[in-house]
């Protein structure tokens, strides 16, 4: 298993000042939001769907030919995610902590599927880093960056992207393989068993006789 750089309690609020430094009516992204809240992008858009989470402002729907089928953008004031963080505080200080961890940590094929928060080169596929991992003072240069976006992607779609920076993917790229590499070998070796266990019927039915007791077989 292949940690990211995890977080301690004080690294992780630096972190989350940074974000937190933007004034109350500036006006973020879902991305953005979802950062500050430290919450997954899919996971506002399930609460808005389920009349829940910070209040928002949602573009009108376009009409016409010109209409691209693109879901209307969602942004959120800072002050309205400041009230609703304020009103949804876990009762462990640590517990915010502990999610950061996750976050950062893979060691199962779920963790892989877990949206991650990255920033993107706005316009482009490419990616340029993890948006939890780094000095605080690279994720506030990063957020004022206008030609930088956050994304929310599951490691396997952030993996097929391209990266102009090897330093910052490496890291994710020996945890996406070393992961994919583990199940893999879990599923050869359940392979290799069935195939065993299926010569085995196979002779027990030949011969009449009843293979002796094992891994998912009964006698009676």
């Amino acid at each position: 298993m292949i940690s990211i750089e995890m977080l301690d309690d004080e690294v992780a609020v630096r972190r989350m000042n940074v974000a937190a430094s933007l004034h109350d009516e500036q006006s973020v992204s879902e991305p953005v939001a979802a950062l500050f809240l430290g919450r997954s992008a899919r996971t506002l858009e399930r609460m808005r769907s389920e009349g829940r989470g910070p209040v928002y402002t949602q573009a009108k729907q376009e009409d016409g030919p010109k209409h691209t089928g693109r879901k209307p953008s969602v942004t959120y004031l800072m002050r309205d995610l400041r009230a609703w963080r304020e009103n949804h505080k876990v009762n462990n200080p640590r517990e915010a902590t502990v999610r950061d961890r996750r976050a950062l940590r893979f060691e199962t094929m779920a963790d892989l599927l877990d949206d991650q928060p990255w920033f993107a080169k706005v316009g482009t596929d490419q990616l340029v880093g993890h948006a939890l991992t780094g000095p605080e003072e690279l994720l506030g240069e990063r957020l004022d960056d206008k030609s930088l976006e956050v994304v929310w992607l599951p490691m396997p779609e952030a993996m097929a992207r391209p990266w102009p920076n090897l330093r910052e993917r490496t890291p994710f790229h020996d945890a996406y393989t070393e992961v994919l590499g583990e199940a893999m070998r879990l599923s050869q070796v359940r392979q290799d068993d069935a195939v065993l266990r299926a010569e085995f019927d196979a002779l027990d039915d030949e011969r009449g006789e009843p293979l002796p007791p094992g891994p998912g077989r009964k006698t009676f």
